[in-house]
């Protein structure tokens, strides 16, 4: 009876683990983390699997991971926030789960292939969800709204995600498998399909806009070209073409839009600081550090002292934000002291040479990963944890790496999932692109001009349009989702034109504007600014609500890049924004001087 229990739970936990694998990239469906856990428990007690005998080398990081997160857990005991504090511990709770079960659950294998297999064909349907969104958004709703991105004006393929970066973690972490799927299969139709979803899969992680991505993204292709490629061909000639690929990494690099938009704000003496804030938290965070270095503020201490630090130091934008540390490896000094990042430090270690067999993959992890976490506090939040627990939990114990092993698989449904989304996604991305460079600026079409979210109002829906000079179509714009915090409330501040020119021109620029009599919005204006320290304004007169307003500047001066648009502010007093406020037939006009 025990044997036929423990066969049927092993078919249910080879199941649920499936799906945990296809649903990874959705954080809606993070609990059947728990019901895999919850079965692989129950099959192991049942088994009488539960036992160490020794240390081995498989199993030392687990022993570090457990003693990472139980470190964290002591911290409680001088934190004053317990609350904080155990919100944070429950962050922890997967990585402490997985840590019991790969220390104290023997018996408990994997087959890899499989699981990845399950977890690319999961990411072909983010793939495909992404673009199939974005592709409403572009022809239905908006058109420029899904397509700025702090300055990268192209289509983000990843703007339906609350962050592009977890996201895009997941989809480069399926390179290696995604490479050998490529070099294995035999069928030309689906060997084309997988060349075409890794490289639409590299496109949407450029879209992004995402600098640290991208650098992921070009050390995995490095390393790939070092194992695939380095062993076929003469030693002069694979670094030759090394050379070629790293030169062409980096290019692709330096001119991403917002790179070069980075590298020009510097050259007018932007302070870094205003070009990315995380230098202010990494700043303030490393002055708290090095008052408790070696244990730390305690796990719940650390958002409140970094909101002390903003509040001495006047980081007003850091503050309203509640910005956290944006550092993994600050992160964890700053929570556990060093202490914490040692133990840290060890189970990366162990980790890696607990599963170094697995070779790409552990090294995707680290690069990964590695450079996600100087960007981010990754382990703050779900959607950094659940990816990472997956990646620790199926490469220490997976049985199987060969790239030619065999699974039972309906390989036939699969390849037709695959044919299918191929073609889908790519007509779409090549109709997205067609679109957006053959759609032209239209002063009476809000989707041509508007570069955030809006409602799309048809001209006979508009109070008194008698006032404007012709018939036009506006947008209505609300605060309450798009919003930025600022020291006095918050803003929503979308630019309608922006451009680069390599001389001295003049620059007239207007929108019409009209704001609701029962509108609380304290203050409206259109903008141009060089994005560093000239800026010109014209503001809404509140005085005169319920009547559209032509807000102009004129003959205003610029070189080199600079941006026009809208702004709404709303105080803090006022929990949402009440009224209407609608923009339409911007005109611009440039000259040179």
């Amino acid at each position: 009876m025990r044997g036929i229990i423990t066969q049927k739970l092993r078919h249910i936990q080879e199941i649920i683990f499936c799906l945990w694998a296809f649903s990874i990239c959705y954080p809606e469906f993070n609990f059947i983390f728990y019901v895999f856990t919850g079965i692989s428990i129950l099959k192991v007690t049942i088994e009488k699997g539960w036992g160490i005998n020794k240390i081995t080398k498989e199993k030392a990081p687990y022993v570090f991971l457990l003693l990472f997160v139980l470190w964290n857990i002591i911290t409680l005991i001088y934190t004053e926030d317990l609350y904080y504090g155990i919100k944070q511990v429950e962050k922890k709770i997967p990585l402490l789960i997985i840590g019991i079960l790969g220390l104290f659950g023997n018996g408990l294998t994997i087959n890899l292939r499989k699981i990845l297999s399950y977890y690319f064909y999961g990411l072909l349907s983010v793939v495909t969800v992404c673009i199939i969104y974005s592709s409403y958004m572009l022809f239905t709703d908006y058109y420029l709204a899904v397509a700025l991105v702090k300055g990268f004006t192209n289509i983000n393929l990843l703007n339906i995600f609350e962050h592009r970066l977890y996201i895009g973690i997941s989809i480069l972490m399926i390179t290696p498998f995604l490479l050998e799927e490529i070099v294995l299969e035999k069928k030309i139709l689906l060997r084309i399909s997988k060349i075409l979803i890794l490289l639409l899969s590299f496109y949407m992680v450029y879209s992004s806009g995402s600098r640290i991505l991208m650098v992921s993204m070009i050390a995995i292709v490095l390393i790939l070209l070092y194992k695939y490629i380095k062993p076929k061909i003469n030693k002069r000639v694979f670094f030759a073409v090394f050379f070629v690929s790293v030169l062409a990494g980096l290019t692709i690099l330096s001119f991403h839009p917002r790179t070069k938009l980075t590298w020009e704000l510097l050259s007018k003496n932007k302070p870094l600081s205003k070009l990315d804030n995380r230098l202010v938290t990494w700043d303030n965070a490393l002055k708290i550090i090095s008052e408790q270095p070696v244990f730390g503020t305690g796990l719940g201490d650390s958002k409140n002292e970094m909101f002390n630090a903003y509040k001495k130091n006047g980081d007003t934008f850091e503050l309203q934000n509640e910005l956290n540390v944006h550092n993994q490896y600050l992160q964890i000094i700053l929570e556990s002291g060093l202490i914490g990042f040692f133990l840290f430090l060890c189970f990366v270690y162990s980790f890696y040479q607990g599963a170094k067999e697995k070779g790409i993959y552990v090294q995707t992890v680290l690069i990964v990963f590695g450079f996600s976490f100087l960007i981010e506090s990754v382990l703050s939040r779900n959607l950094g944890v659940f990816p990472l627990t997956f990646w620790i939990f199926i490469l220490l114990l997976s049985d199987n790496i060969s790239p030619t092993s065999n699974y039972r698989d309906n390989k036939n449904l699969k390849n037709i999932v695959l044919k299918t989304s191929t073609v889908l996604t790519l007509g779409l991305v090549f109709a997205m692109l067609l679109f957006s460079k053959l759609k032209t600026f239209d002063s009476t079409d809000p989707k041509t001009y508007m570069t955030t979210p809006f409602n799309y109002v048809h001209y006979n829906n508009l109070p008194n349009k008698d006032q404007l000079p012709k018939v036009t179509d506006a947008c209505s714009i609300s605060l309450n989702d798009n919003f930025t915090n600022y020291e006095r409330g918050v803003f929503l501040a979308p630019e309608v034109f922006s451009t680069k020119i390599d001389v001295r021109v003049s620059l007239t620029y207007g929108i019409w504007c009209y704001i609701s009599t029962d509108s609380n919005i304290n203050e409206a204006y259109t903008y141009a600014w060089d994005r560093v320290n000239v800026s010109f304004r014209d503001e809404y007169d509140l005085t005169k609500k319920g009547t559209w307003q032509f807000l102009s500047l004129n003959d205003k001066t610029f070189s080199n890049s600079f941006a026009a648009g809208v702004r709404i502010d709303l105080r803090r007093e006022f929990p949402k924004m009440e009224g209407k406020v609608y923009f339409a037939m911007p005109h611009f006009k440039i000259k040179n001087e």
